[in-house]
């Protein structure tokens, strides 16, 4: 059966193919789809410039297949790695290294800032006025450490 498709549409079942593989990505989790749908668009541009038995096709499919899984892989792992997932419950450590404006002149070490809609506590060893702009070196918690900017 997998011969007679492959045989009346030619390199266009390919296309289709990709095609459908594609829409399987948008609709399904994951980026495994992607890969294998740009191996079935690679053979059938090939096989509508190079005519080649479906055998050579289906192979050229699974090799294809296989490597741009494998690259696909490598990818992700390389750029795809978000501080995000490393720091999904740790808030805090998200603003490490940014600049905010005091919202609460700080006594004794304990003051706050603001971040987006969000009030922090933050710690420092000197006292600062609101206002000044300070420096996130360190979260602990839900408490912020900051030193003058």
């Amino acid at each position: 059966m997998l011969e007679k498709i492959i045989l009346e549409l030619g390199a266009w079942s390919w296309w289709a193919l990709g095609l459908a593989f594609l829409v399987l990505e948008i609709i399904l989790p994951g980026i495994f789809f992607l890969w294998v749908g740009l191996a079935a668009l690679v053979v059938g541009t090939v096989a509508l410039l190079v005519p080649l038995d479906w055998q050579v096709q289906l192979i050229g499919f699974a090799f294809l297949g296989l490597i741009f899984a494998l690259l696909g892989r490598r990818l992700n792992h390389k750029f795809g790695k978000m501080d995000n997932a490393r720091t999904l419950n740790d808030r805090g450590s998200h603003y490490i290294g940014q600049t905010f404006t005091l919202e609460e002149t700080i006594e004794d070490g304990k003051g706050r800032v603001k971040i987006g809609d969000s009030l922090w506590i933050v710690r420092c060893s000197e006292n600062l006025n609101k206002g000044e702009k300070v420096n996130v070196i360190k979260a602990e918690g839900s408490v912020l450490i900051i030193e003058k900017a």
